[in-house]
């Protein structure tokens, strides 16, 4: 399971009770962030709680695998008019070239996502 940068948010902020009860049920060596989410996440602010939590999940890179299903999705959207942030197509393409869902509560940008596994919450 991938978090992306709404559900690190959420998780850090502890506003969503609902996130960390889903989380629960998940063992810790299977949860996720990628290198885009440390990237959009330290653009805000960057602290020791910050820190902490990154260090104790996997973050999985933007290869050159990932980057090139991401241009993929983003051409593929631009096409059909439903465009969305790039990072959130990094994100996706990190997911599919390793097989695992997106949890987010950013239902509007990756649901036009077809060929990525999402979860919401």
């Amino acid at each position: 399971m991938i978090l992306d940068t709404t559900a690190v948010v959420d998780l850090l902020r502890g506003n969503k009770p609902e996130l960390l009860d889903r989380l629960k049920n998940i063992a810790a060596h299977s949860i996720h962030a990628t290198s885009v989410t440390v990237f959009e996440i330290c653009q805000g602010c960057k602290d020791k709680k910050i820190e902490e939590f990154f260090d104790n999940i996997h973050i999985l890179n933007l290869d050159r695998e990932s980057a090139s299903k991401a241009g993929e999705i983003q051409r593929k959207l631009k096409q059909q008019g439903q465009i969305i942030d790039p990072e959130d197509c990094m994100i996706a393409g990190i997911a599919i070239n390793n097989n695992l869902p997106v949890l987010t509560a950013n239902k509007k940008h990756f649901s036009r996502i077809g060929m990525l596994k999402a979860e919401f919450y």
